[in-house]
């Protein structure tokens, strides 16, 4: 009788004490602190609305005219952060507080290369 009350506690503290390690170890797993794209020429036009790094961020790429527009806009609840799109030479770089959009938008010619970043702060 006593051995199984003990091995009975033995097994409910090996089980808690598991259970504590298993959350203290969830709790230290941090989110992506930035992130990009490389927006590739294709007949399809790419973009994406994803959650990111704790927030979401819209990013992709789209051709009028010849013009090729390349964009990255994040948001994020709690930090500040900023997006990035790049194309050619053209850069634009924005940054924005907590729970405010941050839009950046770059142009260049339709056959060049664009990217999208986004990084919180």
């Amino acid at each position: 009788m006593f051995k199984k009350r003990f091995l009975s506690i033995l097994l409910i503290v090996a089980m808690l004490t598991l259970l504590s390690g298993a959350s203290a170890m969830a709790a230290n797993i941090k989110a992506p602190t930035s992130g990009s794209v490389t927006l590739t020429n294709s007949q399809v036009t790419p973009f994406s609305v994803v959650s990111a790094g704790g927030g979401t961020w819209n990013y992709g790429t789209e051709i009028n005219s010849g013009i090729k527009h390349v964009w990255s806009y994040y948001i994020h609840p709690s930090k500040r952060h900023s997006s990035t799109a790049i194309i050619g030479s053209s850069q634009d770089k924005e940054y924005a507080g907590a729970g405010v959009w941050s839009y950046a938008d770059a142009f260049g010619a339709w056959n060049q290369t664009g990217y999208a970043y986004y990084h919180t702060y």
